[in-house]
């Protein structure tokens, strides 16, 4: 039986390691969003792959694939996001894929997004 193997550290740990004033900082900020927003963890993460994909945002896009996976976005969802592929969204889905689409192109939501 072969040890398992833990997956990397984000980068982002090591910048703050090197910046312990940020680090605490930081690592509040960003477990608010994640714990602590309105939003269920599959729209969350499936909202950030769209904006990091229409922003080329790799990094982020990176980051979040994983995060993704484990909130419920499916395989075959993410592919669709980062190709641009059609794929069968639910309503819900479709109305905030045009939400980034929207706010990405124009700085809003269109009225009638």
């Amino acid at each position: 039986m072969s040890a398992r193997v833990p997956p990397p550290l984000p980068p982002v740990l090591g910048l703050l390691a090197r910046h312990p004033g940020l680090a605490g900082p930081w690592l509040a900020f960003s477990g608010s969003l994640l714990d602590g927003g309105v939003l269920d963890a599959r729209t969350r993460e499936l909202l950030v792959l769209a904006t990091a994909h229409r922003t080329g945002a790799d990094y982020i896009w990176n980051e979040h694939r994983p995060m993704a996976a484990s909130a419920g976005v499916a395989p075959e969802e993410v592919d669709a996001i980062g190709s641009d592929t059609a794929h069968e969204w639910s309503a819900a889905d479709t109305a905030l894929l045009r939400c980034v689409d929207d706010l990405v192109a124009g700085h809003r939501v269109a009225d009638d997004t």
